[in-house]
């Protein structure tokens, strides 16, 4: 998907300055996304071009960055559209060799506004991954 989009702004970036955000299911808590939908007035209503450049850059950085032997916990949610972690979470452990994941299965982008199922299982990795620091 992100190839798709990508391609699609090179073709459409010196006409488009924005495009108009749609919001996602990334969360089970409806409650939530409704509050990011409609009250939250920290959410922007577009996609600026910029955005997308940035992210572009930011790949490219991340492509050229060497190996880093710094210990990375990350919790993904198998749920998660929003990003692409089929395709990051390898890129990610050969940047960082000695990554630990912990998946949740099902549980969607937003971690820490799921609904209390999934939030229950993500506080759970988080209380094991302090407990194995300390």
């Amino acid at each position: 998907r992100w190839i798709t989009s990508k391609l699609l702004f090179m073709l459409t970036r010196w006409f488009i300055r924005s495009a108009r955000r749609k919001f996602a299911m990334n969360s089970h808590d409806e409650e939530f996304l409704n509050f990011l939908r409609t009250r939250d007035a920290l959410q922007s209503r577009e996609l600026p071009r910029n955005w997308v450049l940035a992210m572009i850059e930011y790949q490219r950085r991340f492509a050229r960055a060497k190996i880093c032997d710094e210990a990375l916990h990350i919790i993904q949610g198998t749920g998660d559209e929003t990003v692409d972690w089929r395709y990051n979470l390898p890129h990610i452990q050969e940047k960082f060799p000695k990554a630990k994941i912990y998946m949740i299965p099902d549980a969607r982008h937003q971690s820490v506004n799921e609904s209390p199922e999934f939030r229950d299982r993500i506080f759970s990795s988080l209380d094991q991954i302090i407990e194995d620091a300390g």
